[in-house]
């Protein structure tokens, strides 16, 4: 998939590390996305909603009727956390099926993104802001 296939392709967006803070990126990246038409599940353990709507703690902490259904994950952690959340990712996907892309923003990158791309069809998206790329594609 394109990065124009991934966005025509996703409607929900979870997005980890999500910060309640309005003056952040992953405030401002993620109001955008919503204001775009898309559905965003904040995952934060340390507050309990964002942006009027309930902050998850972890993706597996997600009820099942929302976390299913779920496309796209955008990450707004360091790169030493990637790991861990992909294992997460990965399991969500084949419990449900539904997740196609793993977005990291600019800054993050991940040395095995390839390798765990392939072996789990997943798009792994490093190192550039869905904002940015989503605001192209409308230009």
């Amino acid at each position: 998939m394109d990065i124009k296939q991934i966005f025509e392709n996703t409607t929900n967006i979870a997005v980890i590390g999500l910060s309640k803070n309005e003056l952040k990126d992953s405030y401002q990246v993620s109001m955008y996305m919503k204001n775009s038409g898309y559905n965003i599940i904040p995952i934060n353990p340390t507050t309990d909603s964002i942006m009027d709507v309930k902050s998850h703690n972890s993706l597996k902490d997600i009820p099942e009727n929302m976390v299913r259904n779920i496309e796209l994950i955008n990450i707004f952690r360091k790169p030493e956390f990637v790991e861990n959340i992909l294992e997460e990712v990965i399991e969500v996907k084949k419990k449900y099926g539904k997740i196609h892309t793993v977005w990291m923003q600019l800054g993050i990158f991940y040395d095995r993104a390839d390798t765990v791309s392939k072996e789990n069809q997943l798009n792994i998206i490093t190192n550039k802001c869905i904002k940015i790329e989503h605001g192209r594609l409308q230009d």
